[in-house]
């Protein structure tokens, strides 16, 4: 948010130099992206949290077996383990927390993976008969 609304003074430590070999010119759109991916986290943790069923949610669920939050969390791992490992490359701000944030995003998929069967959706789950594919 602080690089969205225009800091690249030296207390942040960002200035648009770093972007040299990076594919966007600003810091717009990694940071929208950015953004978008701690909405998505929050989604994610609140229907952990909360346990939130939702409707339109329930044909993803069939699909894949788990719940929407599972799912949403994986891919919040894998898109942030792909962001920082490109950033990494493409970046090399600094040399610590772009190894950290990839730990951190295999630590959100493995965490995830191994709690998998806690929130697989059972085939005696009332909410699977809300939506019939194909039936």
């Amino acid at each position: 948010v602080v690089v969205l609304a225009g800091a690249s003074q030296p207390a942040v430590g960002i200035t648009p130099r770093v972007l040299a070999r990076a594919p966007v010119d600003g810091f717009a759109l990694p940071g929208l992206f950015l953004i978008g991916v701690g909405v998505a986290s929050a989604l994610a943790a609140a229907g952990f949290l909360l346990g939130w069923r939702w409707r339109w949610a329930a044909p993803l669920e069939r699909r894949i077996g788990y719940r929407w939050p599972w799912a949403a969390t994986i891919a919040v791992g894998v898109l942030l383990l792909a962001f920082e490992t490109a950033e990494l490359l493409l970046i090399p701000f600094h040399p610590v927390l772009h190894p950290l944030f990839i730990a951190c995003s295999l630590a959100i998929v493995a965490l995830a993976w191994a709690v998998r069967r806690r929130y697989a959706v059972s085939h005696d789950d009332p909410y699977r008969a809300l939506v019939r594919l194909g039936d």
